[in-house]
Order: C-alpha cells, then structure tokens, then sequence
C-alpha cells in the first residue's frame, strides 16, 4: 500500500477505529494505537520508519514470538513432556 508514493507499513481501518500492521498482521482499536500509528505488538511507531526502509521491515516478517512464530514453550513442537502444549493448544504456533 502506498500514499504519495511511499510505502505505509500499515493500514487504517475503514471507519478509522483500527489499525493493522503490515510487519505482523496484527490489528488493534485502541484509538491512540490508531492516532499515532503504532503496532504494540512490533512496539513500533510506524512514521518512525524511514521511507527507504520501509518494505524491508515489512519483509522481515513478525517479530519472534509474534503470532505465526513457533511457541517459546514448546520450541514449535507442539509438546511439551509428551502431552499437547497448552499455550499454542498443540499447534506449536503462537
């Protein structure tokens, strides 16, 4: 997604009360995540992020232990002394 040319790392919501990054695909309604473009998840303030830079950092992917990452619990195994692990409910995913 661009605007004026330069890539946004994140997208605002239709009726404005949502912000998605584009990093780590999370979306939040808090209005001031919303108001000043951050990602609490990336711990990210997106204007913050040089243009030049940008699709790089969306390139990155999630941080680790960001949703789509392995479980720091079970290591994305899934278990965990032999039985389902409770925090990724055996996924091995977060």
């Amino acid at each position: 997604m661009k605007r004026d040319g330069i890539i946004e790392t994140f997208a605002v919501g239709p009726d404005g009360s949502s912000i998605s990054c584009r990093r780590c695909g999370f979306t939040s309604h808090n209005k001031n995540d919303v108001l000043q473009h951050y990602c609490g998840r990336c711990h990210q303030f997106h204007d913050a992020i040089p243009p030049a830079g940008r699709q790089g950092w969306i390139d990155l992917g999630p941080p680790p232990g960001v949703a789509g990452f392995a479980c720091p619990l079970c290591a994305g195994t899934g278990k965990v002394s032999g039985v389902d692990c409770e925090p990724c409910a055996g996924t091995g995913r977060i």
